[in-house]
C-alpha cells in the first residue's frame, strides 16, 4: 500500500494550497523567522474545510543574521565605517553590529573591537597607525547569533593617512590695533602648540575649534606657527602682515602735501624780488 499524501494550508486561508500532495506529511517552506503560523493538513484532494486537521500554532525559530556590507574611508589615525544592513535585517530582529579590526595580513581577533546599536550605521574606528594597512569587518547580531565577517562585502581594507593642517585664510592681513582670525583644520588636539614668531609685530589668542585671533601691534611681517601634537607632529606656518591704520597713512599724506605747497610759494616770491633790483638801477 502506497504511503498517503497530504495537502497543507494556512488556517487563515484554506483556499490557498501551500503544500501539494506531499508523501508522509507536510513541510511548509519559505517561512519568516521568529513568526507565528497556524496550519491545517488534509489528505490530498480532500476539502480542508470539512476534513482538515488543525496542526496548531507554530512559532518559527530565529536564524543567524544575514551578513551586512561595509565601506571604510581612511582618516588621520582613524577610519570611518558605513554599514549597509542586509535586506532581511528587519525580519531577523538585529540587536546590534560588531566591528572587528586587524592588520591586513593577521588573523581576525576573537573579540569585537567596537559594538554599536542597530540604528548606528556610521562609526569611527580610532587609534589606528597612519600608513598601516587594516582590514575592518562587520557582523550583525541577533538572539540566534552573529553573521560571518568573511562573507563577500562584510569587510573592507583601509590605510589611514595624515591629514595636513590647513589655514583659512592662508594669509592674515591686519591693521595695528585690530584683530583678525584664521581657522586651522583639522582642529589641533587641545589647540596644539602655537606662537607668533615676532610678538612685537602681532600677538595670538587661541579660542576653540581651531580658531586663532591675531592682533596687530606694529607694522611689519611675521608668522603664526602651529603644531598638532599627534604622532606625526604636523606643523603649519601662517604668514601675518600688519599694516599701519588707514587714518595714519592719510594724515602722513596730508602733511606732505602741505609742506610741498608752502615751499612752492616761497620759491616763487624770491625771483620776483630779485627782478625788481635791476629796474631800480636803470632809473638812476
Amino acid at each position: 500500500m502506497a504511503d498517503p499524501k497530504f495537502d497543507g494550508y494556512a488556517k487563515a486561508d484554506l483556499t490557498k494550497k501551500l503544500v501539494d500532495g506531499e508523501t508522509g506529511g507536510v513541510t511548509f517552506n519559505g517561512l519568516t523567522p521568529a513568526s507565528d503560523y497556524d496550519f491545517v493538513a488534509a489528505y490530498a484532494g480532500q476539502d480542508p474545510t470539512k476534513f482538515g486537521t488543525d496542526l496548531g500554532k507554530v512559532t518559527t525559530p530565529q536564524v543567524v543574521p544575514t551578513a551586512p556590507t561595509i565601506k571604510v574611508t581612511a582618516g588621520d589615525s582613524q577610519a570611518t565605517a558605513v554599514v549597509t544592513p542586509s535586506a532581511n535585517a528587519d525580519k531577523e530582529a538585529i540587536t546590534g553590529y560588531n566591528f572587528y579590526v586587524k592588520n591586513r595580513t593577521d588573523n581576525w581577533p576573537a573579540e569585537a573591537t567596537l559594538s554599536t546599536t542597530p540604528d548606528k550605521l556610521t562609526v569611527t574606528i580610532p587609534n589606528l597607525t597612519n600608513g598601516n594597512e587594516y582590514t575592518i569587518g562587520v557582523t550583525a547580531v541577533n538572539s540566534a547569533g552573529e553573521s560571518d565577517y568573511n562573507k563577500t562585502g562584510a569587510s573592507d581594507h583601509v590605510t589611514p593617512v595624515v591629514t595636513p593642517l590647513v589655514a583659512s585664510p592662508e594669509n592674515v592681513n591686519v591693521e595695528v590695533g585690530q584683530t583678525a582670525t584664521t581657522n586651522i583644520s583639522p582642529v589641533p588636539t587641545n589647540g596644539g602648540t602655537f606662537s607668533v614668531k615676532d610678538t612685537t609685530i602681532a600677538t595670538v589668542d587661541y579660542k576653540l575649534n581651531g580658531r586663532f585671533d591675531l592682533t596687530g601691534v606694529k607694522a611689519g611681517n611675521t608668522e603664526l606657527d602651529v603644531t598638532n601634537p599627534n604622532e606625526t607632529e604636523q606643523t603649519i606656518a601662517v604668514p601675518i602682515t600688519v599694516t599701519a591704520p588707514a587714518s595714519s597713512a592719510s594724515s602722513a599724506g596730508s602733511s606732505a602735501a602741505s609742506s610741498a605747497s608752502g615751499s612752492g610759494s616761497s620759491s616763487a616770491a624770491a625771483p620776483a624780488s630779485s627782478a625788481a633790483a635791476p629796474a631800480s638801477s636803470a632809473a638812476k
